[in-house]
């Protein structure tokens, strides 16, 4: 069966909760996007806690019209940074594996260093924003078109854009447009308030 990909589009208070905390100091996330104009201090994904801080990969920028953002990883910012272009669409792979951080953007190595700490978090990641200190904050509006999620090497979501009342992956219709996720078979819907575009690519 042809399924025809979609992007799901956020405004910037919609957001997803994977509802996966990473176990392991050794994990991947491959995300297709189209960052856009956010408000200020916003993150594309993640999960972060105090105390000792832990921070799973988080492209976090402070402004809302730059596409630039600051990878925060372990217990600190990574202290690098990269310049996406709004609007241009971006395949990001980011991997943080015991103590060191790779980033790969539109299949080029753009960064290779070590971090220190753990990206272990008794946080769920959150797709759109991120999961943090009373809960989501952060939030982002882009476009997304897929998002994968690895820990130890294991698939652990798989999520791509469903439009409202699509059967394609299951029998009973999208409830709204959501995400699908491959690996536990279920949609992943808003949890901010109002509600995703979707967009045919």
């Amino acid at each position: 069966m042809y399924r025809r990909p979609y992007a799901l589009v956020s405004s910037g208070a919609q957001y997803i909760d994977t509802e996966y905390a990473v176990q392991n100091n050794h994990m991947t996330v491959e995300i297709d996007f189209s960052p856009m104009a956010s408000p200020s201090g916003n993150s594309t994904y993640g999960a972060e806690v105090a105390n000792p801080y832990n921070y799973t990969i988080i492209p976090y920028s402070t402004s809302g019209t730059s596409a630039s953002r600051t990878f925060y990883t372990g217990n600190a910012s990574s202290g690098f940074s990269f310049s996406f272009t709004l609007g241009a669409r971006w395949e990001l792979r980011a991997q943080a594996h015991s103590g060191l951080q790779t980033l790969i953007v539109n299949g080029q190595v753009v960064d290779t260093r070590n971090y220190n700490g753990t990206v272990v978090n008794v946080r769920p990641i959150h797709i759109f924003a991120n999961n943090r200190l009373t809960g989501a904050q952060q939030f982002s509006a882009m476009k997304l078109y897929s998002f994968k999620l690895y820990d130890n090497n294991n698939l652990v979501r798989d999520l791509i854009p469903v439009p409202q009342g699509n059967t394609s992956y299951s029998a009973t219709p999208a409830p709204s447009n959501c995400l699908w996720c491959k690996v536990t078979n279920r949609y992943y819907v808003n949890q901010g308030t109002g509600s995703f575009g979707i967009e045919a690519v």
